[in-house]
């Protein structure tokens, strides 16, 4: 059983539930005549009955927003209480210190705390941590309501569009134990209001009822693509529904980048205030690197490290799906019957599956380098070892384009969740045009499998050809305005000739190619050119034919 004295803010293990303070803000309003303030906290350890305490590392630390509400004036006295060196509990600070407060967990929290926790223990839980989400939408708390349903409190609580993903279908994770599963529609198009232009709608939908979950935008360089998909990140952070008049909320918000000059996606760019970054995650393909509001300088993309965020995911907070099984379905497109090994520092491990990996570690658990208890080295996967895969028992080696495609796609599947808003930026960059028809098909039926969405910028027509055309918006800029259009001719399946011209116009008005033609245009009499030139194919010698009948 769990109350107010069980959860309190410490490293230690006084609590079955230690909370970590990040950082407090007062805020310039109040509430009943009282301070407000804002801590950004996370879980940092949960204990059960029958072990001595878990210690989560940054990868598994699940956030949380808190509200105290009391009489100090100053962020330093708050803070120092809370950081009392003898544990302070939220019994304490409401009993002896007079604090109030109210929580808003994130969705991350909600299947940590479903995961490791019984039902009544994890309602429990979220009851002392005075949840909004539980208290309003499981007890449909009358006092509850009446106490904290002030415009003050919920527009703290709820800022953004992930603290509101969480109030509103966060919670069901914990009301998942007679096995049903909650899934929110999928917005048909998400709003977007430009500066100049107006309201543009991006659909997720098409005429044709093909099922595509996600929106592409191409234009040429300088087009405003990025400037677009930024804006989008920040209206969503910000939660400025205003700007999109799009109250779709997400669980989070991914942001997948292949291009070099991908620094304005980096959570400092986005927001100062890392509270508001609780669940936005930034993958850098080209530096690898993974950004999020714990790791502000980026941690190191390798296949090992992305496959162990998995295992962490998959053990301490599974959800409504599990990543190693996307692993596995992506891994098998390329190799069939593969197998993989992974060296610890004791031994060297077989698997013929992720999921297999993951039904180990449930058991054996390489979750610290020493025991905390003992002191005593335990077992680890060494940090600088890669993943081994095999082909028919023979260890296969990876080419640079698959291992960009393998890289890109862990990415992607060590991040996602429900209802994920995922961008990605220029994905054909690196991938061999067969191994990009692989990645989009692999991300389609990721988002699909997860009830996600994407917006792909691009500048391939490969991506074009796997996309209803009313799902593609062409951007184009003239003036110092982008403006935004439909493609002409229906994408889906087309030539990616035909698409290129659609979408850029005149391909060869810049090209060696025209140069040459109208040289040997002028160089060379009709026949001449028919007999010098025969091996050509008929399109090119056409063209030189027609640009020497034009001089």
């Amino acid at each position: 059983m769990i109350t107010v004295k069980d959860v309190g803010f410490s490293a230690g293990r006084d609590f079955k539930c230690s909370l970590s303070i990040r950082g407090v803000k007062r805020i310039n309003k109040s509430f009943n005549g009282k301070k407000i303030f804002i801590a950004d906290a996370v879980i940092s350890a949960l204990t059960q009955e029958d072990n001595f305490g878990y210690h989560l590392d940054d990868d598994e630390k699940v956030p949380l927003r808190i509200l105290f509400i009391g009489k100090t004036d100053k962020e330093i006295d708050l803070l120092e209480l809370l950081e009392d060196s003898g544990g302070m509990s939220l019994y304490r600070i409401k009993k002896e210190f007079k604090f109030d407060y109210v929580t808003q967990v994130s969705e991350d929290a909600y299947r940590y705390i479903n995961k490791n926790l019984s039902g009544e223990d994890a309602l429990l839980l979220l009851k002392s941590l005075n949840d909004m989400g539980v208290y309003l939408n499981i007890y449909k708390s009358r006092s509850f309501a009446n106490k904290y349903l002030h415009d003050s409190i919920i527009n703290l609580l709820l800022d953004n569009t992930f603290s509101t993903y969480a109030f509103q279908h966060g919670y069901k994770h914990i009301m998942n134990n007679e096995g049903v599963i909650y899934e929110i529609m999928r917005p048909q198009n998400l709003i977007y209001s430009d500066e100049t232009n107006g309201k543009v709608s991006f659909q997720f939908t098409n005429s044709v009822d093909i099922n595509i979950p996600f929106h592409v935008l191409i234009g040429k360089n300088g087009s405003g693509k990025t400037h677009v998909l930024c804006n989008l990140i920040k209206d969503k952070v910000f939660g400025r529904y205003v700007r999109g008049s799009d109250e779709t909320v997400y669980s989070r918000l991914i942001v997948v980048s292949n291009t070099i000059n991908d620094k304005c996606y980096r959570p400092s760019a986005i927001s100062r205030d890392k509270s508001r970054l609780n669940n936005y995650h930034f993958i850098s393909l080209t530096s690898e690197k993974y950004f999020n509001k714990f790791f502000p300088r980026g941690s190191k993309l390798t296949l090992l490290s992305l496959v162990e965020r998995v295992v962490k995911r998959d053990i301490t907070k599974e959800g409504f799906f599990r990543q190693s099984e996307l692993l596995d379905s992506v891994i098998k497109k390329i190799i069939p019957d593969y197998t993989f090994s992974i060296k610890s520092n004791l031994n060297t491990y077989h698997y013929d599956s992720f999921s297999e990996l993951i039904r180990r570690e449930r058991t054996t658990g390489f979750s610290a380098n020493v025991d905390l208890l003992t002191g005593v080295e335990v077992e680890y996967y060494l940090p600088d070892a890669e993943i081994v895969f095999y082909k028919d028992g023979s260890p296969f080696s990876f080419s640079s384009g698959q291992l960009s495609f393998l890289i890109g796609m862990f990415s992607i599947i060590s991040t996602i969740e429900n209802n994920s808003f995922v961008i990605i930026e220029e994905p054909e960059n690196y991938l061999h045009p067969s191994l990009l028809t692989h990645f989009i098909n692999s991300v389609t039926h990721i988002l699909r499998d997860t009830n996600s969405i994407a917006l792909i910028s691009t500048h391939s027509p490969l991506v074009l050809r796997e996309t209803p055309s009313d799902q593609i918006t062409i951007l184009h800029r003239s003036n110092g305005k982008t403006y935004y259009k439909q493609t002409n001719i229906e994408t889906f399946g087309a030539d990616t000739h035909q698409i290129m011209i659609d979408v850029f116009g005149d391909l060869y008005s810049n090209a060696i190619f025209r140069e040459e033609v109208k040289r040997m245009a002028d160089s060379y009499s009709i026949q001449q050119i028919i007999d010098k030139f025969s091996k050509f194919s008929s399109d090119t010698l056409n063209k030189i034919l027609m640009e020497k009948k034009g001089k």
